[in-house]
């Protein structure tokens, strides 16, 4: 009995040319904790490098931070070496990152996630300005995440600006390879090694390489639409050059507002588009859902 090749999601993604724009994972808060690889299909719970207490304790934070999201990460440089764990503020204008050392679960048990949220600065010492770039390579949790992710990783993990992680499920498998550079919770995706250079690079030198951006982790759907297609449009390419002012609309369409680093106003009307497509979401997935897109009805700068 001959067995039908295996249908990656990603490809069909591709082929389908399904929009990148406004399809980051939304979150506040980043937790990303050094974890030796394989990871299981649920990385965390299953995780054999993890104590009880200190699994506990990680669900117990993401309950209390409703905009928390966790990721185990693993470099293959940093076999054998003290471990670590960050914490990533993103904001669209000042975010931060910290290193913490992990010597050991108990570290992580008695993590106080508040003090960094709130930039405390009793936790001010820990601040690094080196920024990181996450490539999902969890393939156990997809196919297309190993089949891509993991070419990408390789390509990017000597990048000299950037230091760049292998990390569990980011959101978005039919997008793969995957992208995120912190602390700013920027979302790039369908890179191959070359585009995924331009991207890293780009973000290196604090700008947004727009043709393959998904948007900005902190943004709603129709915020992170707005930028996408204000910076396709030509707005500023600045990674903090555009600070959220308002969204404002309803039903379909929303006029969504940003102010630049000079104090000038950049406005989208933004309309949320279904065009009958449907497609698999994942490569596990057996039921084709409805495919949403946006499209840029107005854009303009105010000058104050």
């Amino acid at each position: 009995m001959t067995h039908a090749p295996h249908v990656y999601c990603a490809e069909t993604a591709r082929t389908n040319h399904e929009p990148l724009l406004a399809t980051a994972s939304i979150a506040d808060l980043w937790l990303l904790v050094e974890c030796p690889t394989p990871w299981a299909p649920d990385a965390l719970r299953d995780s054999r490098h993890l104590g009880d207490a200190a699994k506990r304790h990680l669900f117990d934070a993401m309950e209390a931070f409703e905009g928390l999201r966790v990721q185990l990460i693993q470099r293959a440089s940093s076999v054998g070496a003290e471990r670590s764990f960050f914490v990533a503020v993103p904001d669209a204008r000042a975010p931060a990152l910290y290193r913490v050392p992990f010597p050991d679960d108990e570290a992580l048990a008695r993590l106080d996630l508040a003090l960094f949220a709130r930039r405390d600065p009793s936790v001010e010492a820990l601040r690094t300005d080196r920024p990181i770039g996450l490539v999902c390579t969890h393939g156990r949790h997809d196919p297309c995440c190993a089949r891509y992710g993991a070419a990408l990783y390789r390509a990017l993990r000597d990048h000299p600006g950037v230091e760049v992680w292998q990390s569990t499920h980011v959101g978005g498998d039919r997008f793969a390879a995957n992208l995120v550079c912190l602390p700013d919770g920027l979302y790039f995706g369908h890179l191959d090694e070359a585009a995924g250079r331009a991207a890293l690079d780009t973000y290196a030198a604090g700008r947004v390489d727009a043709s393959h951006y998904r948007g900005r982790c902190t943004h709603g759907r129709f915020e992170q639409a707005a930028e996408c297609l204000v910076r396709l449009a030509g707005g500023p390419s600045g990674a903090r050059d555009l600070t959220l002012r308002s969204c404002t609309g309803g039903g379909e369409t929303r006029v969504v507002t940003f102010v630049d680093a000079a104090g000038a106003a950049h406005v989208a009307t933004v309309r949320r588009v279904k065009d009958g497509r449907r497609a698999l979401l994942t490569c596990a997935s057996n039921r084709p859902e409805a495919l949403v897109t946006f499209a840029l009805d107005d854009y303009r700068r105010e000058t104050r």
